[in-house]
C-alpha cells in the first residue's frame, strides 16, 4: 500500500492548528449580551470573541475553586476597539436586577479578588460603545490563589487588628488594592509605619483614619496618603486604621514585602498644639524645649505681653530641623482664624510688639521637609 506523503503532511497540519490554536469550540457564542446568556468557560481555556456590533457586551461564566484572583488575560485585539475592559460579578436570578457588581469596569489584563469558590460572571466590551471590530481576539482566564495572609481587608469593615512593633508581611495585588489595618492606641503619642523589600514596581503609599460606624462620614481620614515611612500624631486612646495602598492604584506586585507600625510616645510636653485653638501660653523670657514630628507638625504657642518691647526667638541643638517662627494676632473680623503680622522667618528672628494685646506663635521647619523626635530649645527675650 503506497502512502500518500502530501496527505500525511496536510492532516500533521491540520492536526497542528486543530492542537496550538483556538478550535471552533472555543470561540465565544451569541447572543451573550446578557448575564443569563452568558458563556461558560473554565479555567486556562483560551477562546476567541469579538466585540461587534456597536455597543457589544459579551458575558461569561467561569467556575473559581476557592479564595484568590480571577485574571482575565486577551491578546492580539484589534485596534478598532482599543483596550477591552472587564468588570466581576454574580448572578442574582430572582434579582430586580440580576447582575451583582462586585468591581468597576477595568482595563483588561486585569486580576478581581474573589472571596470563596463559585460560579463567577465576567463581563467584557469595549472602553466605548463606539468602539467595535469584526475581527476577533483571544481571552483566558486563570486563577491565582491567594497569597497575602491579611487578605480580605479592602474596606474599614474588614480591617485586620495587628500589634505594634510586629513585622507582617502584605502585597498590593491587583491593582487599586487597598490594606487596611487596625492598631489599639492606649495613649497620646505617635503611629509610625515603616516597609522593605518593597517591589520596585509599587509606589507604596499609606494613610491614617479613624472609623464611626454611627457617624455621617464614617471614615476620618486623619493623615492623607505619603511615602513610606509615615508617621500621625495620636491624640486620644482609640482605634487607629492604617491603610496601605500604590500612590495611584496603577501599579500591582505579587511579591510579598515587609512592614510594621511602631507606637512613639508623645516626647513633646506641649502637644498638642497643631492649631492655635490649642495654643500652649508660654512667658516671654522662657526656654522651652519641643520636637518637630511627624513632618508638617507646626506648633502654636501664645504670649501675653503687659508692655510694648521687642520680642527676640533663638533656637539650639535642633539637628536637621530648620526652625521658623511667624506672628499672628486674632483677626479682628473672625475670631476663628488668625491674622499674619509676620511671615515666616528663620531663627533667630525679631518681633516688635507695639500694642498690648495676646499674641500666637507658630513653630515648624522650614519646609516641613524634615523630622525629628529629638527635643530643642526655643529661646525668648524680650526688651
Amino acid at each position: 500500500m503506497k502512502i500518500n506523503t502530501f496527505a500525511i503532511i496536510t492532516m500533521v497540519f491540520v492536526f497542528l492548528v486543530v492542537s496550538c490554536g483556538p478550535s471552533k469550540d472555543n470561540a465565544s457564542i451569541e447572543p451573550n449580551d446578557e448575564i443569563y446568556q452568558a458563556n461558560t468557560i473554565s479555567l486556562g481555556t483560551e477562546f476567541s470573541m469579538a466585540i461587534y456590533p456597536e455597543g457589544d457586551v459579551d458575558w461569561y461564566e467561569v467556575e473559581v475553586p476557592g479564595q484568590g484572583y480571577l485574571q482575565v488575560l486577551v491578546r492580539d485585539v484589534p485596534d478598532g476597539i482599543g483596550t477591552p475592559r472587564a468588570r466581576l460579578a454574580t448572578f442574582d436570578e430572582w434579582g430586580e436586577q440580576q447582575e451583582n457588581y462586585l468591581t468597576d469596569f477595568l482595563r483588561t489584563p486585569c486580576a478581581m479578588h474573589v472571596l470563596e469558590e463559585g460560579n463567577y460572571f465576567v463581563r467584557i466590551n469595549a472602553r466605548s460603545p463606539r468602539q467595535y471590530s469584526e475581527d476577533e481576539f483571544y481571552v483566558k482566564f486563570n486563577f491565582v490563589e491567594e497569597f497575602d495572609p491579611h487578605e480580605p481587608n479592602n474596606s474599614v469593615e474588614e480591617a485586620v487588628e495587628l500589634e505594634f512593633g510586629e513585622e507582617y508581611k502584605s502585597a498590593i495585588y491587583p491593582r487599586y488594592d487597598e490594606d487596611w489595618f487596625k492598631f489599639r492606641v492606649e495613649e497620646q503619642g505617635y503611629l509610625q509605619t515603616k516597609a522593605r523589600n518593597v517591589p520596585d514596581n509599587l509606589e507604596l503609599r499609606a494613610y491614617y483614619a479613624i472609623y464611626d460606624e454611627y457617624g455621617e462620614e464614617k471614615v476620618d481620614v486623619i493623615r492623607g496618603i505619603e511615602r513610606l515611612p509615615t508617621a500621625v500624631a495620636v491624640t486620644e486612646p482609640g482605634d487607629y486604621y492604617v491603610v496601605l495602598n500604590d500612590r495611584r492604584g496603577r501599579n500591582e506586585s505579587k511579591d510579598l514585602f515587609n512592614w510594621k507600625v511602631n507606637f512613639i510616645p508623645e516626647m513633646d510636653k506641649y502637644e498638642p498644639n497643631d492649631h492655635f485653638t490649642d495654643a500652649k501660653e508660654i512667658g516671654l523670657n522662657d526656654t522651652i524645649q519641643i520636637a518637630i514630628f511627624p513632618k508638617g507638625d507646626k506648633d502654636f504657642f501664645k504670649i501675653n505681653p503687659e508692655n510694648t518691647g521687642k520680642l527676640r526667638i533663638m533656637s539650639r541643638n535642633h539637628g536637621d530641623i530648620d526652625p521658623t517662627v511667624a506672628f499672628y494676632s486674632l483677626d479682628p473680623d473672625d475670631p476663628n482664624k488668625l491674622k499674619e503680622l509676620k511671615s515666616k522667618s528663620r531663627l533667630p528672628a525679631e518681633f516688635e510688639i507695639e500694642e498690648i494685646d495676646q499674641y500666637y506663635l507658630k513653630i515648624s521647619d522650614r519646609r516641613h521637609r524634615n523630622e525629628s523626635q529629638d527635643l530643642f530649645d526655643v529661646i525668648l527675650r524680650y526688651e
